[in-house]
């Protein structure tokens, strides 16, 4: 009887994106396509909405909240998973990146992950991030630079950002108008400021998609070895 070794795992990897990739990517779609069935939905029940707030005194966020359809919930669960499983991608990824060029990334590997939670560094660490990410897993990158930002980058990662950046800030000028003064005329403003969020969230949807597929497909591509990192 004949046995046949498993092919040679690509000696650079160390560790998993592909399959954590495509759970993150058909996650995204599912919960993008959740926020939009939920704008939908709350523009239809607009009138009942705005009944509450006209003849209901008292009624407040909180209870508008608990109007929501009970998809709402499904979409948040499902918005939250995505975001765990591309965080954990992203940190698998930038571990990979470091292996395949020497190059110095701009924001220290603690910040991969931290980097989402602090306020004004996460308008500019996620992106550095994922650009670094971009530009060191690119097979066709020389390999004589010692920077990463001075690597070619790609116009796909900047649109990404630009996009959910701008969908982000319409959901939080969105939710202060809502808690901050509560009527019909604001509820009016959210929806508006929501469904420009969720037309924004699709595009960013879509870029991050790409973002994870290439990257993806790069390192799990065998190259030769690169030197050693830049001292």
């Amino acid at each position: 009887m004949t046995y046949y070794a498993p092919p040679p795992r690509h000696p650079q990897v160390i560790a998993e994106v592909s399959n954590l990739g495509s759970v993150a990517m058909a996650l995204i779609g599912v919960s993008t396509v959740g926020h939009l069935i939920g704008v939908l939905t709350s523009w239809r029940g607009f009138s009942n909405i705005s009944n509450h707030l006209q003849y209901s005194p008292g009624y407040t966020y909180g209870d508008m909240l608990a109007d929501q359809p009970s998809g709402t919930s499904l979409t948040r669960f499902t918005t939250i998973a995505a975001a765990v499983l591309f965080l954990i991608w992203l940190r698998n990824a930038r571990r990979n990146a470091e292996r395949f060029h020497p190059a110095q990334h701009r924001a220290d590997s603690n910040w991969v992950v931290l980097g989402w939670f602090c306020p004004g560094a996460n308008f500019v660490f996620p992106y550095q991030v994922v650009d670094d990410i971009w530009r060191t897993s690119d097979p066709a990158a020389p390999p004589g630079v010692a920077r990463a930002r001075d690597l070619p980058g790609s116009r796909l990662v900047l649109l990404w950002w630009v996009t959910w950046t701008a969908t982000i800030s319409l959901w939080v000028i969105g939710f202060i108008v809502a808690v901050t003064d509560l009527s019909t005329e604001t509820y009016r403003l959210t929806l508006i400021l929501d469904s420009a969020a969720a037309v924004l969230c699709c595009f960013a949807a879509v870029f991050v998609i790409q973002v994870i597929r290439q990257i993806s497909r790069w390192q799990t591509t065998p190259r030769p070895p690169m030197p050693p990192r830049w001292q």
